[in-house]
């Protein structure tokens, strides 16, 4: 030491080159050993700082720390080797044994045994865990917390991982793992977000999924652009793509199918698909489509909706309990609370206990089972009475453009009208009168 002032050395060689440095304190066999004009630094362990020649403001304890810093500055070090391998990089902290062993990255910070240990040239990562982030050589901007978080990512940026072994294979970037094992065995995958333990824990190349629960998409390997959201939903896709599940059990068993919707309670979760088919489904509601396994294009809106649909397509059931009572049907629907449709081809309106239907008004009129509007403006006033007969309104007031018909020359052209006895195509129910073709000939 020549001219360097308020400095503190305790230690065989500790400052041995110190010429004009200042404010520092070195403990320890070759503590600050090179240094020259470096100012305020803190070295508490042999050859703490020991090539460090101007950099200042670091403070390095353990043995080995900082042992290769030169120039670089407001670095903290703790533990026997962190940040061994740094020369000139500045705001870096690494607490624990070889954490940032290898690191020439600015701003970083590791915590933990051997956080963050093959790190070069990344920069502005945190990794809090023993053996985070290890692998790291520059990839940069990740966030890690949990023993061997992001433990295989090289270049992988942007990805944030919290949870024991949470995106521990990972090399792909712009990832978010929170959870034990959540995302584990992520490779290239990127742009995922994993929630919950053992969240999507076997992707591989998948990107743009998101994992909400526990074992959420567990065994999705490249599939894509899937939304899992309750506790095993979508539990069985490895390699379906937007596929969206919200519930628990929600789509258990479908994989390899596209563009299906699930949402409630086991909504959809025997669906496995028929090869060579797109299943392109929509379930809401707690067991909407339970039992169904092979059925496709089918929708189900309510509580235990198409409950009993096994292998039918192209339904259609609205409301709590809206069902079929075959489980293949093809091309039907059922509207209303408990409603129920058996044959294919065929519409159900309302169960059992339905005793009247209305179209534009909010009830139909006393003994009215079916009626259309009130007027012109919600509909045109039929209706059919309870005891099957349909009647057309002849309210003067829905009428307009009145001319008087000569009731003589109306009379003989009655009397030209065939009347005849027949019956409707497909029918055996049999009437009497003209045809309407016949009557607009007089009109």
């Amino acid at each position: 030491m020549t001219n360097g002032i308020n400095n503190t050395l305790m230690g065989w060689n500790a400052g041995y080159g110190m010429t004009s440095g200042n404010n520092n304190i070195g403990i320890g066999s070759k503590a600050l050993f090179t240094n020259a004009s470096g100012d305020v630094n803190t070295a508490i362990g042999m050859s703490a700082l020991f090539n460090n020649t101007s950099g200042s403001r670091n403070v390095a304890i353990g043995g080995g720390a900082m042992d290769g810093n030169t120039t670089g500055s407001q670095n903290v070090a703790v533990g026997f080797a962190a940040l061994n391998a740094n020369e000139t990089a500045n705001g870096l902290v690494a607490i624990g044994d070889s954490s940032l062993f290898n690191n020439i990255g600015d701003s970083n910070t590791a915590i933990g045994h051997k956080s963050m240990y093959s790190n070069v040239a990344g920069e502005t990562n945190t990794a809090v865990g023993d053996e985070a982030m290890y692998l790291n050589v520059d990839g940069h901007c990740n966030s890690v917390l949990g023993y061997k978080a992001l433990f295989s990512n090289v270049q992988g940026i942007n990805n944030t991982a919290i949870g024991c072994g949470a995106l521990q294979s990972s090399t792909g970037s712009y990832n978010t793992a929170v959870g034990t094992s959540a995302l584990d065995s992520n490779t290239s995958g990127g742009s995922n977000t994993a929630l919950g333990y053992a969240a999507l824990p076997l992707n591989r190349t998948g990107f743009q999924n998101i994992a909400v629960g526990d074992n959420t998409l567990t065994k999705n390997e490249s599939g894509s652009g899937n939304i899992g959201i309750g506790s095993q939903a979508l539990f069985t896709n490895e390699a379906g793509i937007r596929n969206i599940a919200v519930g628990y059990h929600a789509l258990w068993y479908l994989d390899g199918k596209d563009r299906t919707i699930a949402i409630g309670d086991s909504a959809m979760f025997s669906s496995v698909g028929t090869p060579g088919q797109e299943m392109r489904s929509t379930a809401v509601g707690s067991f909407a489509l339970k039992n169904n396994t092979t059925g496709y294009s089918n929708t189900a809106i309510g509580y235990n909706a198409l409950n009993n649909n096994i292998t039918g397509i192209r339904l259609t059931a609205i409301g709590t309990g809206a069902d079929v009572s075959n489980s293949n049907l093809q091309n039907a629907s059922a509207i209303g609370f408990n409603a129920s449709v058996s044959t294919s081809n065929t519409m159900s309106f309302g169960n059992t206990n339905t005793e009247e239907w209305v179209f534009g008004i909010s009830t139909a009129g006393a003994s009215r089972a079916l009626e259309v509007g009130s007027s012109a403006s919600n509909g045109n006033g039929a209706y059919l009475t309870t005891g099957g007969t349909w009647t057309n309104t002849s309210n003067y007031d829905k009428k307009e453009d009145f001319s008087d018909i000569e009731g003589a020359t109306l009379l003989e052209k009655i009397e030209t009208l065939p009347v005849q006895h027949w019956k409707y195509k497909g029918t055996e129910e049999y009437h009497i009168g003209p045809y309407a073709q016949d009557f607009n000939k007089i009109v």
